[in-house]
């Protein structure tokens, strides 16, 4: 638990600058196309947008994690640095990914608000496996 404690997300939002809001951007666009659209095909083209625009963005804040280390051949910052590999990757890497989580959690449940007829249990198996 002290590792965890020594963890600086707020560093790491910082390093990653403007584009750390990039995620939540395209989960944003999702969320207006689905709740603006009266197309007939908005289910189609809501999938689409899913599978290929939001679903991607999940590793987005996983490879600004790790960029500066293997960019320019730092790969002794990992041993230098004051957690044990483990924490430094799998719980750095976890705790964004939570993040991701529950913003795309809210873009499911909006899609099932919008269209009654899909199950949000139904999407969540659809594509919770393609953010993982």
């Amino acid at each position: 638990m002290a590792s965890i404690k020594r963890l600086d997300l707020p560093f790491e939002i910082k390093s990653m600058g403007v584009s750390y809001y990039a995620p939540f951007v395209a989960v944003l666009l999702g969320m207006m196309y689905v709740t603006f659209s009266s197309s007939p095909d908005v289910i189609r083209y809501t999938s689409i947008i899913v599978e290929f625009v939001v679903c991607p963005f999940a590793a987005w804040w996983s490879m600004y994690l790790f960029y500066d280390y293997y960019e320019d051949r730092a790969s002794e910052v990992l041993f230098s640095y004051p957690l044990s590999l483990f924490f430094h990757g799998i719980i750095r890497v976890t705790s964004f990914f939570i993040v991701f989580l529950v913003a795309f959690s809210i873009f499911l449940v909006t899609i099932t608000i919008k269209h009654p007829d899909i199950s949000l249990i139904d999407l969540s198996i659809l594509y919770v496996y393609l953010v993982l």
